[in-house]
């Protein structure tokens, strides 16, 4: 049935659900359905789910995509839960268009990226389509909006950030999505960001499939609020730059809480997208950084030719806000506007002298005329010696010396710059193409200027991975691990601002057991979490704990750090430093009580603040069933 709440009005379907159950909405509203909640009682989510979709058992309704309906499926051969969508009739309108999608699904099958939802299979039911993909039960980044009303900038650079890993991967597939909006970016149990839905994608210039067989029919897929101008015009014409268009949307949503527009008519939207510009998102959120303004405001222009030029130089811009430094975008703009003023300049000079040659003309002498003369005679003759000697094959003519070319120079600096990707030293490679001075520096700017680029991007994806699986272990009490990852996987260079916390959260178990070594023997009383004080005395210090026998009973017992109180616990590590105490007890006060404010001042601490904020990401709808109602929609 379809229900709705009565404190925020948003409407929710869910399955199976009976009078008098107790629900609690999004904005954590908890209340009971009932004939004034109720919008409609019977709904196709009600209905009797099919035993199976091809050879998939299905076990569950997800709910309805974009697409069509979503099942909650077992892969029978691996065990593991799947989502299968089956294809609304409107998008396979006769064989062809299911043939055609079958290929594109194929393509997209082939990528595997960790920000791309995985697609196993596909094939025809009941004269439709499905597609089985990765099971992705965290839900998306509209519940998380939804949840939270608008995200911390950084959390939303952070997402789209892998967004554009994950695009810049389909395109090498010569796949462009077409429909980026908050729903279709999706996370899973670990955080990591997974888009949605690549079955809205268009295969661009891919010689594996034939022009033919290019979605030209399909003329404006995609949903209007978050679509391009040009792609509301005729979809099957579009590139990247439409999908860093619907980035652009999504980012004003995410940083502001708001639509840049928003109206009921798909035409009125369609004008406004074309037409009108968006409010400055600074304007709505005064706190907004002006970089990320800009970042955003670019994304939006109306011709695409104005928008960054590639996903890859969003993803650049992007990576420099996180890391509060320049944009990239910025730095080349002064460039080519530095050009530009020379450029001007020189054509002013050559208009001044040639005005200056005009007016002296008259005034040159016969002397100069002469001169003039012998010069135009002395070319011709020489032109005339040059041609005799190549036209006479018997006087050899001197071979110009072999020179360096480009590709050698490149060639040259991708053999030095694989010694430095052994250790992961990407600082150093991009250092290499950058700092290059020698012959043909000009002519080779531009290319080594773009592989220096695509380092940055593997050095950021490499950096960031590690990074998320190290505030991953922090999170679990792991730093032993974290501190080991950190030194084996080259976090010195990849990360090297979180190696002191690393460090000295790996050295807190020494420092613990110090503490009570020097007290072994003693009679001590300790306020131990869920027993109350007890007077005890130390009786062996191991890795694993502290075990001491109880005063009267002489009952074994066995405690941690964790188990004391904070303020026990900060007289052990008084000598860390002091950000690494902060961090202690953030982590501290969220596990002993994992409240909203403590998982607000846990990702707000300024080391590990981006993956915290990405792994402490807000639940889902429950609804009363237990179901998640936003999982692979």
């Amino acid at each position: 049935m379809k229900i709705q709440c009565p404190n925020c009005g948003k409407i929710t379907e869910l399955e199976h659900v009976d009078h008098g159950s107790q629900v609690e909405c999004l904005c954590s509203h908890v209340f009971t359905v009932e004939e004034s909640t109720v919008v409609e009682e019977f709904t196709e989510i009600d209905s009797s789910l099919p035993e199976r979709i091809g050879q998939y058992p299905v076990t569950g309704f997800i709910g309805f995509g974009g697409m069509g309906k979503v099942y909650l499926g077992q892969h029978p051969n691996l065990g593991i839960p799947v989502a299968i969508k089956v294809l609304r009739m409107e998008y396979m309108t006769d064989q062809a268009s299911c043939d055609r999608f079958i290929q594109s699904a194929k393509i997209c099958a082939r990528i595997n990226h960790p920000n791309i939802v995985r697609i196993y299979d596909c094939g025809y039911e009941n004269n439709n389509v499905y597609l089985v993909m990765e099971y992705i039960s965290n839900g998306s980044a509209q519940t998380l909006l939804e949840q939270e009303g608008k995200l911390d900038p950084e959390h939303a650079a952070f997402i789209m950030l892998e967004v554009c890993s994950g695009l810049m991967e389909a395109e090498k597939y010569g796949i462009v999505h077409r429909d980026i909006k908050p729903e279709n970016i999706m996370f899973d149990q670990e955080g990591t960001v997974k888009i949605l839905d690549l079955g809205l994608s268009k295969i661009i210039g891919d010689r594996r499939i034939s022009q033919q067989n290019i979605t030209a029919s399909l003329t404006s897929l995609g949903t209007p609020l978050y679509m391009a101008p040009e792609q509301a015009v005729d979809a099957s014409n579009c590139d990247s730059r439409a999908d860093i268009y619907s980035i652009g949307v999504s980012l004003y949503q995410f940083c502001t809480g708001k639509l840049p527009f928003d109206a009921e008519d798909p035409h009125e939207l369609r004008r406004l997208h074309a037409l009108e510009k968006p409010i400055p998102p600074r304007q709505l959120e005064p706190s907004l950084r002006p970089d990320m303004e800009t970042i955003i405001l670019r994304c939006m222009e109306k011709k695409r030719e104005d928008r960054y030029a590639s996903i890859t130089d969003l993803a650049l811009d992007l990576e420099a806000y996180l890391k509060n430094r320049i944009l990239p975008s910025a730095i080349r703009q002064k460039e080519s506007a530095v050009s530009r003023s020379k450029a001007r300049h020189r054509r002013h000079v050559l208009r001044q002298w040639i005005e200056f040659r005009r007016k002296t003309a008259p005034l040159l002498s016969r002397r100069s005329l002469l001169y003039a003369a012998a010069g135009i005679t002395g070319i011709l003759v020489l032109t005339g010696i040059c041609c005799w000697q190549v036209m006479n094959p018997t006087i050899p003519v001197r071979k110009s010396q072999n020179r360096l070319s480009a590709e050698k120079i490149l060639s040259e600096l991708s053999r030095q710059a694989a010694f430095y990707a052994e250790n992961q030293d990407f600082e150093k490679i991009i250092l290499l193409y950058t700092k290059y001075h020698g012959p043909l520096e000009k002519e080779t700017r531009l290319k080594r200027q773009q592989i220096a680029d695509g380092y940055r991007l593997t050095w950021r994806q490499t950096a960031n991975s590690l990074r998320l699986e190290l505030a991953r272990l922090v999170l679990r009490s792991k730093y032993a691990e974290a501190w080991t990852r950190f030194l084996s996987e080259n976090g010195r260079i990849l990360c090297p601002e979180y190696g002191n916390f690393l460090r000295e959260l790996a050295e807190i178990p020494t420092l613990f057991q110090l503490y009570w070594k020097q007290r072994r023997g003693q009679n001590v009383t300790l306020n131990l979490n869920g027993q109350g004080k007890i007077r005890m005395r130390i009786v062996e210090v191991r890795t694993s704990g502290i075990y001491a026998a109880a005063e009267n009973s002489e009952k074994l017992i066995h405690f941690s750090i964790n188990e004391l109180p904070l303020a026990d616990q900060l007289r052990i590590i008084q000598r860390v430093s002091p950000n690494t105490r902060e961090l202690w007890i953030r982590l501290s006060l969220w596990r002993s009580n994992p409240q909203e404010a403590t998982v607000r001042r846990l990702k707000n601490m300024p080391v590990f603040k981006p993956e915290f904020t990405s792994l402490l990401a807000g639940e889902t709808f429950i609804s009363a069933s237990g179901k998640d109602s936003d999982r692979n929609q």
